[in-house]
């Protein structure tokens, strides 16, 4: 409770309860409409195009740098912050 949640779901969770839980919050999720990409991060890291299409990398490492500078949000980085790219 000291993180000021909106909202919370005690068990058993159902379906109901997270749908009556996110249509509840606080600070509402407003989708994008203008969005050029959807960037899934949980589970699987994914691309989108607008219309739904998934982005394919020819290279599994041209993935792995997508996702670090998306991770990064536009500050710097380095080689050296992320050797594991190079």
């Amino acid at each position: 409770m000291s993180l000021h949640a909106s909202g919370y779901i005690m068990k058993p969770v159902n379906k109901a309860k997270v749908e009556k839980e996110l249509a509840d919050l606080r600070f509402p999720i407003v989708p994008k409409n203008d969005a050029l990409l959807q960037i899934q991060c949980f589970g699987n890291f994914d691309v989108f195009t607008p219309s739904g299409e998934h982005v394919r990398f020819e290279r599994s490492k041209a993935k792995e740098m997508f996702a670090y500078l998306f991770h990064k949000q536009g500050s710097s980085c380095t080689s050296t912050a992320a050797p594991w790219i190079l």
